[in-house]
């Protein structure tokens, strides 16, 4: 791990409490993640960076001008019948078993390293642990995590609950 790349591990509590300060409650540890990702890729590519603290907020702001956009979009796009629908147990119900589908239909290391990271108090290790575990930093960690998440959980949940299976 370059010192660039430690730096940039020790500015992701940051980054989480500023996307927490402009109210991404839900999305705080997504967006961080996706910061840290575009900045270690810069990092990795070579480009010169003298303030790894000051150059990641700055990143982290467009990011956050990104989700205004596209949740400004999303707005507008969302079918009134069902965003009218209240949140109902069922519908959490349905939510949870979708979950569990798709992270059953992971292949196994990525289903492990989602229910280590994000699973139960039993299931999760702390991120330094697991990290070690797999032979990788805390950062790159992350990545695969979120990238799991983006890639694959997401758009099968959401074509779970739209009813088309996986």
């Amino acid at each position: 791990m370059t010192a660039q790349e430690a730096e940039l591990q020790h500015c992701r509590p940051r980054l989480v409490q500023f996307f927490l300060a402009h109210r991404c409650f839900g999305m705080a540890e997504d967006l961080a993640s996706e910061t840290t990702v575009r900045v270690l890729e810069k990092i990795r590519a070579g480009t010169v960076i003298e303030s790894v603290g000051a150059y990641t907020l700055g990143v982290g702001r467009l990011v956050l001008l990104e989700q205004f956009r596209n949740q400004s979009i999303k707005l507008e796009e969302i079918d009134p019948e069902r965003f009218a629908q209240p949140a109902t147990d069922e519908r959490a119900e349905r939510l949870s078993q979708c979950l569990e589908r798709c992270i059953r239909a992971l292949p196994p290391e990525k289903r492990e390293l989602i229910r280590a990271v994000y699973g139960d108090a039993q299931a999760r290790e702390s991120r330094a642990q697991l990290a070690s575990r797999l032979g990788v930093t805390p950062n790159a960690l992350d990545i695969r995590a979120h990238r799991i998440r983006k890639e694959s959980l997401k758009p099968c949940i959401e074509r779970c609950l739209d009813g088309q299976g996986l």
